[in-house]
């Protein structure tokens, strides 16, 4: 006998399997959720140079132990990104295109951590004669990541207007800044290299070592930056 309380199909809610999909969160909300992280980061490390150069180590130590947990953060919303991929749907970036975005930027936060914890492990004093210099380098690193955010904050336009061709035209400009100042910061580092071999007669040579390591990984953020460009123009010329 049929019973007369079922429930009628009809009320039952339905959802096809794309319409579940749809209503998933993008996975550009997490590249732009990370590339936040890359922006505090990159506050940190400006903060940090600066008590680094003046002697403040202690303070140095706390903003070195910020960047950890930041870096950390991020690498929780990279991870939770890259598993929730729709491996399937049509991105228009390509997955893998947008996965190596997420990598290069991803880099950035790597040499930001790598270049305080260096710092911090062995507090090589930056001798006074080098701290104009130290501090320019730091200036254009910085730069070159304050350049890649503002494309980041242009592409979100070119997201919003279905890569429309005047919001596609913004980002490679941006990025073209980007590749300046990399280029600007490549001449500072060549050039505070030459003052920290002009005053080693004056330091013990594992200072040298570690000040030269410094002027390194600075750069490294600045390359990272850059790399992280490069990828958001090949995305946005597709």
């Amino acid at each position: 006998m049929r019973d007369e309380r079922q429930t009628p199909v009809e009320d039952v809610p339905h959802t096809s399997p794309l319409d579940r999909i749809l209503r998933r969160k993008s996975p550009y909300d997490g590249l732009f959720e990370h590339a936040a992280k890359v922006a505090e980061c990159v506050r940190l490390l400006d903060e940090g140079f600066q008590q680094y150069t003046e002697g403040r180590y202690d303070e140095f130590s706390q903003t070195t132990r910020r960047i950890g947990e930041v870096e950390h953060e991020a690498d929780i919303i990279k991870a939770k990104v890259s598993s929730h991929l729709p491996r399937h749907l049509f991105m228009s970036a390509g997955t893998r295109q947008f996965e190596m975005l997420l990598t290069e930027q991803d880099g950035i936060l790597d040499h930001v951590e790598d270049l305080s914890e260096r710092m911090d492990a062995r507090r090589t004093p930056i001798p006074p004669q080098l701290r104009d210099s130290f501090r320019a380098l730091a200036r254009a690193s910085i730069a070159t990541v304050d350049a890649y955010e503002k494309a980041m904050e242009a592409f979100a336009d070119v997201l919003a207007t279905g890569f429309g061709s005047s919001a596609r035209d913004e980002v490679k400009t941006l990025v073209k800044t980007v590749h300046q100042r990399e280029f600007e910061g490549d001449r500072i580092r060549f050039g505070l290299l030459r003052d920290i071999y002009a005053v080693e007669s004056q330091l013990q040579p594992l200072d040298v070592m570690h000040l030269v390591l410094f002027a390194d990984v600075l750069d490294d953020v600045a390359d990272a930056a850059e790399a992280a460009a490069e990828r958001l123009r090949a995305i946005v010329a597709q």
